[in-house]
């Protein structure tokens, strides 16, 4: 092919032919045959700096899962997703959940000449999500993330779900590092046309990747930050105690215990001796677990055989999976009582703590200024990789934390009036604050850390 002789006429345009025949069969694409000029010089060798100047596109966004019909014991392997695990061409795309969208990000990147832009309109999952975390850490730490633009379809931008977040992100892998310049709740037509028009910078948010892995952990979440002082605010939180899952800190561990659908089996819908009431993410509210609301029962026995570890056999603090960066409360903990077993969509703390320290973390959990952390961080999930990450006091045994502990135990009693509770989580929240602006250090007392 390279005029060595090596083949004959007939056998070259033979097996050109067959290259041809099966590549449209299969719909064959590589990018430096159809566009050898951009990635090859004119003797044919590689260009060291070839590329694309710009790649702009809006990939899909579809979450590609292994199909878990046929229980968890005996999982088909989906050819997609065994492609871009294993093909070596996507190394960012290997671990968590997969959408469709990295795969194409990971390949812009590698298409698009050093210091040139990829712009693309991509999930918000994008910025948070722990699936996408190695394509994020990788723009991160390495200063090439240039822009990006959160958009809340809130009030209908698109005709697409009012609950949808999206993001527009500009990269440019290869070049000087560079902070990110940011703008984030695009709500109308009317700011994007504003944002264009702008006289002064349209993008007022600059963001270091040091303060990004400050307040986005190993994965570099990138805030949704719609408040002048919502980075300043974020940093003096984060810093102010070790993570609840760090080494300095309490060293929790969060995992779910059955799966609604794996383990539907095992489920019956009566109550009775040896039975066990099976709690869902519905079945909690703020400190409060509605066990009697419970509709799924499973026997003792087999509750034991699925979860050996018996967690279920004593009190645990258990938070909901399932949010909205709308809702009044983001992060939803109660203290789950011995004898009821739980589904995928709570999260239930495996370390054995004492009851009254469980009640504390609840508090903490349940306050306004961690609410107000994970609305920031979150995407449509509560992941253990973000509330592991969360800063929380240790337990001193202090006064304060007593108190707070102590309140948080009223408050999960689920016929207390309006009024009292009220007050309660007024009380709660002052404290749980001053608990928080007592771990900042070198900040202003006046700086209000609960909203």
């Amino acid at each position: 092919m390279r005029g060595s002789g090596d083949l004959t006429n007939t056998q070259v345009e033979r097996l050109a032919s067959i290259a041809k025949e099966r590549s449209a069969a299969h719909q064959f694409f590589h990018w430096p045959l159809e566009f050898p000029e951009v990635f090859y010089d004119t003797n044919g060798a590689h260009r060291p700096a070839g590329g694309f100047d710009a790649v702009i596109g809006n990939p899909p966004w579809e979450m590609i899962r292994r199909d878990s019909s046929s229980g968890r014991r005996s999982v088909a392997r989906d050819p997609l997703v065994t492609f871009v695990r294993e093909s070596g061409l996507f190394p960012l795309c290997r671990r968590g959940h997969l959408n469709l969208y990295q795969p194409f990000v990971e390949r812009s990147l590698s298409l698009v000449r050093p210091g040139g832009r990829v712009g693309l309109v991509v999930p918000w999952g994008f910025a948070v999500d722990d699936g996408a975390g190695a394509l994020r850490s990788a723009l991160v730490d390495a200063g090439a993330l240039d822009t990006i633009v959160g958009f809340d379809n809130a009030r209908g931008l698109f005709p697409i779900h009012c609950g949808l977040r999206f993001a527009m992100v500009v990269a440019a892998p290869g070049g000087a590092r560079r902070d990110i310049h940011a703008r984030f709740g695009v709500t109308t037509a009317e700011a994007i046309q504003e944002m264009t028009a702008a006289a002064d910078d349209p993008l007022p948010i600059q963001l270091s990747a040091e303060a990004v892995a400050e307040v986005g952990g190993p994965s570099r979440r990138i805030p949704d930050l719609r408040e002048d002082d919502g980075m300043a605010w974020l940093l003096d939180v984060m810093r102010s105690h070790p993570p609840i899952g760090g080494a300095g800190g309490w060293q929790a561990r969060f995992s779910r215990e059955l799966n609604a659908t794996d383990d539907r089996d095992a489920f019956g819908t009566k109550p009775g001796s040896g039975v066990l009431p099976v709690a869902d993410g519905k079945h909690i509210s703020p400190f409060v677990v509605n066990v009697d609301q419970c509709e799924r029962f499973i026997r003792a026995q087999t509750a034991e055989r699925r979860l050996p570890e018996r967690r279920f056999s004593r009190p645990r603090l258990a938070y909901r999976d399932v949010s909205g960066v709308g809702n009044q409360f983001t992060l939803i903990a109660a203290v789950m009582p011995a004898g009821v077993v739980t589904t995928h969509t709570l999260f239930c703390l495996r370390n054995e703590l004492p009851i009254e320290q469980q009640h504390f973390l609840c508090g903490v959990f349940n306050s306004a200024v961690l609410n107000r952390v994970v609305r920031l961080l979150m995407g449509s999930h509560v992941t253990t990789g973000l509330v592991e990450q969360l800063p929380v006091p240790r337990w001193e045994a202090t006064q304060a934390q007593r108190r707070i502990a102590s309140i948080s135990a009223r408050l999960a009693a689920p016929g207390l009036g309006r009024a009292v509770r009220t007050r309660l989580i007024d009380r709660l929240n002052q404290d749980i604050s001053e608990l928080y602006l007592r771990g900042v250090q070198g900040r202003n007392n006046d700086n209000d850390l609960s909203f």
